[in-house]
């Protein structure tokens, strides 16, 4: 009886860090999207409320994030972010190598 109790204590220990480590699996799983967003100034970029350079977007995904090329990346922009900067950058991740739905832009029309 008192070798029954212990193995069962036994295996309840080993369910409960089995349960700990697939929850902290699932913690820690990289996003499958992620947004890249133009500010204002047309030079810095936000991603996951980090603000980088937009020149290094791309390289901030792959060697900080460390995100495989099946993620997918958006490009977001804010109100007054300069057309020429969001096209550039939609560029960059076209070449990327990373998954990218397809956007088409089309020229802010003056406001006369």
């Amino acid at each position: 009886m008192k070798r029954s109790a212990s193995f069962s204590l036994l295996m309840v220990a080993m369910a409960s860090v089995l349960v700990r480590t697939s929850a902290f699996a699932m913690d820690t799983q990289l996003p499958t999207k992620v947004y890249i967003e133009v500010q204002t100034d047309g030079k810095h970029c936000t991603i996951k409320k980090v603000k980088v350079l937009c020149t290094e977007a791309i390289s901030h995904l792959r060697d900080t994030l460390k995100l495989p090329l099946d993620t997918e990346v958006g490009v977001k922009a804010a109100q007054a972010a300069p057309y020429k900067d969001v096209k550039w950058v939609l560029g960059e991740v076209g070449k990327s190598g990373y998954l990218h739905p397809v956007a088409f832009l089309t020229p802010p029309k003056s406001r006369k």
